[in-house]
C-alpha cells in the first residue's frame, strides 16, 4: 500500500497521520467489500452469461449465425470477468486499455445482426442482469466497470 511504502521510506520510526490512519481503514474495508462482490459475481457468472445471451439472441436475428452463439458465452464472459478484476484493481482504465478497445474494432467488424445496436444491447442486458443476480450493494461496486463497456464497445 503506498500509504505504507510512503511511510516506512520518509518517516520511519513515526506514527501515520490520523488522515492515513483512515485511508487504511477505507481501504480495508473497501477492499473486503470488492473480494465480496467479486466472489459473488463469479457464484453468479453462468447465470448472468446465460440471461443475457438468451435474450440477444430472441431481440436480433441470430438464426442463421449459429456459430455466434459460443463465442458470445467466451467474449461476454471475458468481458465480464474482466470488469470484475478491474473493480478490484480499482482501475477503470485497465478494462479500457487491455480489452474495451481492441475488443470494439473485433466486434464491429464481424456485422452481427442488427449491428452495432446488438452490441449495444448485449452488454446493456448484461449490466442489467448483474444488477438483477447481485445484491445491490455488490451491484454498486461492479456498476461503473460495466457501465464503461455499454459506453465504450457500441462507439
Amino acid at each position: 500500500m503506498k500509504i505504507l511504502e510512503t511511510a516506512r521510506k520518509d518517516r520511519p520510526g513515526e506514527y501515520l497521520s490520523t488522515a492515513e490512519l483512515a485511508e487504511l481503514e477505507r481501504i480495508d474495508h473497501l477492499m473486503a467489500a470488492k473480494v465480496r462482490a467479486a466472489r459473488k459475481a463469479q457464484e453468479v457468472e453462468a447465470i448472468v452469461l446465460k440471461n443475457t445471451i438468451e435474450n440477444i439472441f430472441k431481440k436480433f436475428d441470430f438464426s442463421k449465425a449459429f456459430q455466434y452463439r459460443d463465442k458470445c458465452y467466451r467474449d461476454v464472459g471475458i468481458v465480464y470477468r474482466y470488469c470484475v478484476f478491474a473493480m478490484l484493481c480499482d482501475d477503470l482504465g485497465f478494462i479500457e486499455d487491455k480489452l474495451l478497445f481492441w475488443l470494439r474494432t473485433v466486434l464491429q467488424s464481424l456485422n452481427f445482426p442488427g449491428g452495432v445496436a446488438s452490441i449495444r444491447q448485449t452488454y446493456s442486458d448484461l449490466m442489467k442482469e448483474t444488477q438483477r443476480q447481485l445484491p445491490p450493494e455488490d451491484f454498486r461496486l461492479l456498476e461503473p466497470y460495466l457501465a464503461r463497456t455499454v459506453s465504450v464497445l457500441p462507439s
